[in-house]
């Protein structure tokens, strides 16, 4: 079983460290399938968690310098 506190820190974890899920299993001592399932449930709550602090893009660029980075990076897809 893994609480409240940690499955967002688990998530967030799996998220910004492009882990594959037997590593953060690993990582927080639950098999891979619990990964999963904790991943699936929690981060539709962290985005509407979240949501609230989305600028409109137009709105966050008005008047500024944007610099768009073509950088390749892997995100597991």
């Amino acid at each position: 079983m893994v609480g409240l506190y940690r499955a967002v820190v688990l998530t967030l974890v799996y998220v910004r460290q492009n882990l594959n899920q037997a590593a953060v299993g690993d990582l927080f001592g639950v098999s891979q399938s619990t990964v999963s399932r904790v991943y699936r449930s929690i981060l539709p709550l962290i985005g509407q968690a979240l949501c609230l602090h989305v600028p409109n893009l137009e709105e966050a660029i008005r008047g500024r310098l944007v610099l768009v980075d073509g950088t390749d990076v892997p995100t597991g897809n």
